[in-house]
């Protein structure tokens, strides 16, 4: 790579950094001899939630199935058939599940401001 001689915007910098690994790619080596090169893995599934136990965390907000809709996002009718076990929610709604389930007191406050913010 080139030698810095003053000093560099972010773009030209970014450049400068993807050239290397051009050049590095055309010429063939093995490219972890020229970059460090690391693999990471994560194990961030998000829990699984069953119809009742996506029941009771509505029931620990103390919303219908309306207001638990409105808050993350769904129709109300996808809540009931989550509830029904017709459907699975998607592993962004069980993330939000689980976020919910973790900060419950900050969630119902949430829903008790947006109630007086309504009136």
């Amino acid at each position: 790579m080139a030698k810095k001689t003053r000093d560099m915007t972010l773009g030209e910098d970014i450049i400068e950094g993807l050239t290397g690994v051009r050049d590095a790619l055309q010429e063939d080596p093995d490219i972890a001899e020229r970059f460090t090169v690391r693999t990471v893995e994560l194990d961030l599934e998000p829990p699984e939630y069953d119809a009742d136990e996506i029941r009771k965390l509505r029931q620990a907000l103390q919303a219908s199935q309306a207001v638990f809709a409105q808050v993350i996002g769904v129709k109300a009718s996808t809540v009931r058939s989550w509830e029904q076990g017709r459907r699975e929610p998607q592993p962004i709604a069980r993330r939000l599940f689980e976020e919910i389930e973790q900060h419950i007191d900050e969630w119902k406050q949430r829903l008790r401001d947006a109630l007086v913010e309504a009136s």
